[in-house]
């Protein structure tokens, strides 16, 4: 055997081979960085859509009923910035003031952090705050006997009304609406 029969790689050849290696393992490293981001940003979604689940029911369970059809007998006063909520000293389901879901409004906004705990009530984000839920609740013109009700959760540096309605489109916050309509007892 003489030294020309062995044959080996170049220099050239382990060059090439480094730099496809190199430029695969780029490529993986972005995409786990996108995968990562994205799934941050679902998990964001669906917390908020179970944080606006969650108010939007306890508005859906509060009475808004009429004795036979003649007197109506509505929760106009549950707390519903607190948690638990308190059966007095709120505005249960109060009409709420215009912009009610654009900016913190007493009684229609609490603050949760990033697990989606309740934090407090009130106009301003306490330490720690990472969401902010809203809600307003009117009475539609045409509809003499139903309430519309409507929840908005956005991160909390989202919260701004010019973006607010942006932020809820987008998938990092939830806006949903519902119609009640009075029941009789």
């Amino acid at each position: 055997m003489t030294i020309d029969d062995r044959r080996g790689f170049s220099l050239i050849e382990v060059m090439v081979a480094v730099s496809l290696l190199a430029l695969g393992v780029s490529a993986a490293a972005q995409l786990t960085l996108v995968s990562a981001g994205a799934q941050r940003a679902a998990s964001d979604a669906g917390l908020a859509q179970v944080l606006a689940r969650a108010r939007l029911e306890e508005l859906r369970g509060l009475a808004w009923t009429s004795d036979a059809g003649v007197v109506p007998i509505s929760d106009w006063s549950t707390d519903l910035s607190v948690t638990p909520p308190r059966p007095a000293g709120g505005t249960g389901l109060g009409v709420s003031p215009d912009g009610a879901l654009l900016s913190n409004v007493d009684g229609y906004c609490d603050f949760l952090d990033a697990r989606g705990r309740w934090l407090a009530g009130g106009t301003r984000p306490p330490e720690g705050t990472a969401w902010v839920r809203r809600w307003a609740i009117d009475l539609p013109g045409a509809l003499a006997d139903t309430v519309r009700l409507q929840v908005l959760v956005v991160p909390v540096d989202r919260a701004a009304a010019d973006r607010v309605v942006a932020a809820a489109r987008a998938v990092n916050g939830a806006w949903l609406v519902a119609l009640r309509p009075r029941r009789m007892r």
